[in-house]
């Protein structure tokens, strides 16, 4: 008995044995799938200038922030920024490196051969490998040709293939990938220069890929897709030109990734082809502006996982030689702060140098002199107004004017409407924004304090020139002239309709600032993408679509051109 109940347990030890070695090629499987995942890091826009080039002082009057200029960019603390992130790359296992342009500041061939020495140097010590791609500022004061040169170590001289015109070339990553490295730069312009001829190379480098078993990624300077609401009418420098038709072309030719800079601020964007393929533009802040970011990227053949990583320091080897007491204390003691003052400082003077009555007339071209009484005598205003405090125990306030009206200014910790419209923009660039109309206190205290500006401006207008000057503007939009009783009575009701006046604005502005203030369905900032495949061979009906939507993205265009050429 004792033996058969021995051959029995033996019989059942060796089924599960038989039953747990069946299962290990899935459980190996599963581990190799981990491992699959390629990590690696991206950063743009670095903006470096030398360490001991001399300190500018654009705005003396400041003590921390005189030398920043109209995109909050540490120019000179960059060779330090880029150092910390090439570390934190390497110990967050990166197995390469993206960099997406913009590298040097002035585009000078000193600043890009100490780039390339800092890339070297860590090439040399860690073996991890870092590819690169010009930007617009890199040709300030340099060819294609001498970018390719000064940074052949670093993508160039190993690339499968490369395209003679421009900087542009592909290289073989881990995983299965393949990079295309777009230049899509216009040298000596800020615009894309992205045209037919590179697209037929971009096209035949992702067949190529497709033919050797490997999934193409995108990296270029440029976004491809709208980061904030009419980027491609408010800022057609900074996004390339017919968006939307170009990302058509990249889902044709199997790129679901592509990664860009140029903007200056952390932004994720899907768009949804034709055949069904999901394309992400992931653009990515730059690294030596608010918030001081790069990403990590853990990429399989079937998602891509994207986590932020902060420099919250600055190795006190790289602050700037002619940098004054307080600005190393106030490097020192909170960078992130520091760099967050030093960012909308320079959105503010950036805001007041937009809203300058000189810079509107110019802006305005041959209307300009036909306006000039009433922008001599409202921008000012609007400038005072922005500066206005939003609460005061004596004199003028935002909260004072707001009661006088039926309102009231929610509190907050914000100092006037500068201040707030500054910190609005600081989140938008950081990413992941969230400030819902209604919901958010940001959101209403803007709202309000708005509105309340409004009325104040307006009512500071009533006088014989502003009467002229808002005359010839209805003139200009075929309207009928207004007398001095008219626009009395047009003040006073406008100041006095309050409470209705707030609401009437709150309902009309919420759509378009939720667009601005709330993140959209993709993550800007940690994120999980995973983009559809599209159907087998496409359908001659998604075809279609695909074409019709770009052929209605260059008629809006074109029409748009028209309106600009005619209102000149």
């Amino acid at each position: 008995m004792n033996h058969t109940v021995s051959r029995s347990a033996l019989s059942v030890l060796l089924a599960a044995l038989l039953l747990i070695a069946s299962l290990l090629p899935a459980f190996a499987a599963g581990a190799t799938a981990e491992e699959d995942a390629v990590r690696f890091a991206v950063a743009t826009d670095v903006h470096l200038r030398l360490p001991d080039e001399e300190l500018p002082a654009y705005y003396p009057e400041s003590e921390l922030y005189y030398s920043c200029w109209g995109s909050g960019n540490q120019t000179h603390e960059a060779a330090g920024l880029l150092t910390q992130m090439l570390r934190r790359a390497e110990e967050n296992g990166a197995a390469f490196v993206l960099l997406g342009g913009d590298l040097a500041h002035n585009g000078e061939e000193a600043q890009h051969r100490y780039f390339a020495s800092l890339l070297r140097a860590f090439e040399e010590e860690s073996g991890i490998p870092v590819y690169v791609v010009p930007g617009n500022h890199d040709y300030y004061a340099s060819t294609p040709a001498q970018f390719k040169e000064y940074y052949a170590d670093f993508g160039y001289a190993e690339a499968l293939a490369a395209d003679n015109k421009t900087a542009s070339y592909t290289a073989e990553l881990p995983g299965g990938f393949r990079l295309i490295a777009v230049d899509s730069n216009d040298p000596g312009k800020d615009g894309d220069g992205l045209d037919e001829r590179l697209f037929s190379w971009i096209g035949a480098q992702a067949a190529l890929a497709a033919a050797d078993g490997r999934t193409p990624i995108v990296m270029m300077h440029h976004p491809l897709l709208e980061p904030i609401p009419y980027a491609s009418v408010l800022m057609k420098d900074f996004i390339v030109r017919d968006h939307e038709a170009v990302a058509e072309r990249f889902a044709r030719w199997g790129v679901s990734y592509v990664f860009t800079g140029h903007e200056h601020g952390n932004n994720i964007t899907s768009f949804t082809a034709g055949n069904g393929r999901v394309v992400y533009d992931i653009l990515t802040t730059s690294l030596n502006s608010y918030p001081l970011e790069f990403r990590m990227i853990d990429l399989t053949a079937d998602s891509m996982a994207i986590s932020m990583e902060q420099i919250d320091s600055l190795d006190p080897a790289f602050v700037p030689p002619g940098y004054n007491a307080a600005q190393r204390a106030a490097i020192e003691a909170d960078y992130t702060a520091y760099s967050l003052g030093f960012f909308k400082f320079s959105v503010a003077k950036k805001i007041e140098r937009v809203i300058a009555p000189e810079f509107i007339k110019d802006a305005l071209g041959e209307n300009g002199a036909a306006l000039s009484d009433a922008v001599d005598v409202v921008m000012p205003l609007v400038a005072d107004a922005l500066r206005m405090p939003f609460y005061a125990d004596e004199g003028e306030s935002v909260a004072a004017l707001a009661k006088a009206a039926g309102a009231e200014l929610p509190p907050s910790d914000y100092a006037d409407l500068m201040d707030l419209i500054t910190s609005l923009v600081a989140v938008v660039y950081r990413g992941g924004e969230n400030l819902p109309v209604g919901k958010a206190p940001e959101s209403r205290l803007f709202l309000v304090a708005l509105n309340t500006l409004l009325k104040y401006v307006l009512a500071q207008t009533g006088n014989r020139v502003s009467l002229q000057a808002l005359n010839r503007i209805f003139g200009l939009l075929g309207f009928d002239r207004l007398d001095r009783l008219e626009l009395y009575r047009w003040n006073r009701a406008y100041i006095l309709g309050a409470n209705s006046s707030y609401a009437a604005a709150e309902q009309a502005l919420a759509p378009l600032l939720n667009r601005f203030l709330v993140d959209d369905e993709v993550p800007d900032r940690d994120a999980v993408l995973t983009p559809a495949e599209p159907a087998d061979g496409g359908s001659v009906f998604a075809a279609f679509l695909s074409w019709v939507k770009a052929f209605f993205h260059r008629l809006t265009r074109m029409l748009k051109n028209v309106f600009s050429f005619a209102a000149r």
